[in-house]
């Protein structure tokens, strides 16, 4: 089974990279101009863009970008120095916060005399004045440059920015509540306060990001240090800059949710009333269940779809398109659109499977055993005949999670469905490319997985031995 798994992985990788290799030299030979949005089109020379393509690489040869394409979707990067400034971030904010705020509570406390006017003030310096977000921002401001290691320099930075926010409101306040004198002190005092204390913070962190000597080299030893990257390149025209990979993550989970939902109502009632259609063959049910196949599969699906959308939207005052703030009600009618078909074919493979074992020797068998029909019908058949619709479960499960154009397209909603077509017609090359990735990987992936689940729910399927392969 190991061989069986490694070799069909291998078959599986090369496909995938031929695939995408096919694509991406397609997609090389298109004019340069598709890698300009409209407005540098317009407003840049020749010259300059002739040099944001040399920059960018696209001037080499196809197959100097293509292996340069592999180069930079598996790379591995060093990332001490940005996990060391997250930990100095992270460390300073903690503790700048805690102290800031003790030293404002202790400073307030000790001038007012008013317990009450004082709870306001401190409340008032910590919660609207010394905000996470506002302390977040001087850490940042006084770490960047070249003296953002040197910790003398990033404690007055500190102290300076707290008190230039704290003590204009403070100083305000306080000359009407304690006197302009003691006012004038309490300043003077909080300052030099927040100075000492960012002084002594500031000491017990090690502000240098990159590390020297032996730790270095230790450092470049350490796995925990890299990290693994997959790019796939930015987008040129649907979301310029942005890496495509953020934009399917962003569209994937919708198509997931919904084509999962979709999937797995068509497997529950196509299952079921397949079964039900063989055990009472030629009666009502099977009649009206055969109808029904015959009309999806007859109709095209845009009538069928707004036939849904109109039950839905005039008989249960549902959303006619997707809305985003209405996502679990506006979703239903997509679900419902996209599951009448699969319903239709779940139905009529079942029935079909169920009827062709249930004319099998080995039912009559059991029959004259004195097995009732309910007992043959679970036993034997249902299982046997469930075994083709499984093999391809995991490639249904796998493409529909992927979206569905017409169905996505004619409810507006935000999924992979419309993406690669808009891709396309725009020549977002490089979204373009991760997206053919993407569906080609779903594809083979379940296909390969169907085989191990066939193999593992019918025992008389070998995968290893030669007569047993497929």
């Amino acid at each position: 089974m190991a061989k069986y798994i490694l070799k069909r992985l291998g078959q599986s990788v090369l496909t995938i990279i031929i695939i995408v290799s096919v694509v991406f030299l397609l997609m090389r030979m298109m004019p340069t101009d598709y890698f300009f949005t409209e407005d540098e089109l317009i407003k840049l020379t020749e010259a300059q863009k002739q040099s944001k393509l040399e920059s960018a690489g696209l001037l080499d040869p196809p197959l100097v970008q293509l292996g340069n394409f592999y180069k930079n979707m598996f790379t591995l990067e060093y990332i001490y120095a940005e996990k060391q400034q997250a930990n100095i971030n992270t460390r300073l904010h903690a503790g700048v916060a805690e102290q800031a705020r003790a030293v404002v509570s202790d400073t307030i406390s000790r001038y007012y005399t008013d317990t009450s006017a004082a709870e306001k003030e401190i409340d008032k310096i910590n919660n609207k004045i010394l905000t996470d977000t506002i302390i977040a921002k001087i850490i940042d401001s006084a770490l960047q440059g070249e003296n953002g290691s040197d910790s003398a320099y990033v404690a007055e930075q500190f102290a300076s920015g707290l008190s230039d926010k704290a003590l204009g409101t403070l100083y305000k306040d306080a000359k009407k509540a304690v006197g302009e004198d003691a006012a004038g002190k309490m300043r003077d005092e909080l300052r030099a306060a927040l100075s000492r204390e960012m002084t002594e913070l500031v000491g017990t962190v090690d502000l240098e990001v990159n590390a020297t000597g032996f730790k270095n080299v230790l450092n470049h030893l350490n796995p925990a240090n890299y990290r693994f990257t997959f790019f796939l390149g930015n987008s040129y025209r649907i979301r310029h800059g942005v890496s495509v990979l953020e934009i399917i993550a962003d569209k994937f989970p919708i198509s997931m949710a919904i084509g999962l939902c979709s999937l797995g109502l068509a497997l529950i009632l196509g299952v079921v009333l397949g079964i039900l259609q063989a055990r009472y063959k030629g009666g009502i049910l099977d009649n009206v269940c055969a109808g029904y196949t015959i009309f999806i599969n007859a109709v095209p699906h845009l009538v069928s779809y707004t036939l849904i959308m109109y039950v839905c939207a005039h008989l249960f005052n549902m959303p006619m398109t997707y809305r985003s703030n209405f996502p679990v009600l506006s979703a239903i009618p997509p679900i419902l659109c996209l599951s009448t078909a699969s319903t239709a074919s779940y139905m009529l493979w079942m029935r079909r499977y169920m009827v062709d074992e249930l004319n099998k020797d080995y039912i009559r068998l059991a029959q004259l055993k004195g097995f009732t029909t309910t007992q043959v019908m679970f036993r034997h058949v249902m299982k046997n005949a469930f075994l083709p619709l499984a093999q391809y479960l995991p490639y249904n499960i796998l493409l529909t999670v992927g979206g569905s154009l017409l169905a996505e397209s004619f409810f507006s909603v935000p999924g992979m469905g419309p993406l690669l077509t808009q891709a396309i017609s725009r020549y977002d090359t490089n979204l373009v490319q991760a997206i053919v990735l993407f569906y080609a990987t779903l594809g083979i992936l379940g296909v390969f997985v169907g085989d191990l689940l066939l193999g593992i729910l019918d025992p008389r399927i070998s995968l290893t031995k030669k007569g047993g392969t497929r």
